[in-house]
């Protein structure tokens, strides 16, 4: 039998913590805050997004819950993202994305393997929403439903 042991050690006061002790004290106040609550609601809709997905026994804190726009889709990100920030919906974009593409990468000696399609979906088609405690039930179900309402008008064109 595995023995269960502590991951980090919280010491209750005023020290500073970091993101990964975030992250554990917001996953063990509220599990459900840190899941991928969008993705039931959103599971229809597999063929117009890529959403994120956990395998079997594992969990996983969204600091911010991201969505790729497929390829095939009759929108654009850009167009989901204007829809979602005119409902006051903050969102961003996944900025690592495709490494070989940042400008940098001029100026650097480097080797390219490949054509890197998946790296140049995520950076041309992905965005984030925030994900954190001060979102609560209704917030999420706004964001579900703002979402859900986009793909519904985009799909009746």
């Amino acid at each position: 039998e595995q023995q269960r042991r502590p991951l980090a050690v919280i010491v209750p006061g005023d020290a500073a913590i970091d993101d990964f002790e975030a992250a554990l004290r917001l996953f063990h106040r509220d599990p459900d805050c840190v899941s991928a609550y969008p993705s039931p609601s959103l599971s229809p809709y597999q063929d117009l997004l890529t959403l994120p997905f956990e395998e079997a026994g594992t969990r996983h804190v969204y600091f911010g819950y991201p969505l790729t726009i497929n390829p095939k889709a009759s929108f654009t990100r850009e167009q989901l993202v204007d829809h979602l920030e005119s409902k006051m919906i903050e969102t961003r974009p996944v900025m690592a994305g495709n490494m070989a593409e940042q400008p940098v990468m001029k100026q650097l000696l480097h080797r390219t393997s490949g054509s890197l399609p998946n790296s140049r979906m995520i950076m041309r088609q992905s965005f984030f929403f925030g994900n954190h405690t001060g979102i609560g039930g209704p917030e999420r179900e706004y964001i579900a439903d703002s979402i859900i309402e986009f793909l519904k008008s985009s799909t009746r064109k």
